[in-house]
């Protein structure tokens, strides 16, 4: 004896199953755009501990040139007899001048 649908019930059937397929296609979906979003945040952060690290190494850089300008400036004023804050170099002479000469113009 064979068993027969009717063909609403088959549709039904068909459906359903297709219904539920396509929920676990969103659902699959929805969890792997919640896994790239981990991994990307993931990846943002380590961005970031790389770049602090970049200031730190930039700014400890800094803090050897701002040293090795200091020591030249204050050789070079100890070579020359003046005190170079609050002055200027003249590019085309080499003439240092206060800076206060110049405002006055």
């Amino acid at each position: 004896m064979s068993t027969f649908l009717k063909p609403e019930k088959y549709w039904e059937w068909r459906t359903t199953i297709e219904e539920m397929s396509h929920g676990e296609t969103k659902a699959k979906l929805t969890r792997l755009t919640q896994n790239l979003l981990e991994k990307e945040i993931e990846i943002m952060r380590l961005k970031a501990v790389l770049h602090k690290e970049e200031v730190r190494t930039r700014d400890l850089e800094f803090i050897d040139l701002k040293k090795h300008y200091e020591e030249f400036r204050n050789r070079l004023s100890e070579e020359l007899g003046v005190k170079l804050e609050n002055c200027a170099i003249d590019p085309y002479t080499f003439e240092v001048k206060d800076v206060k000469e110049i405002e006055k113009g």
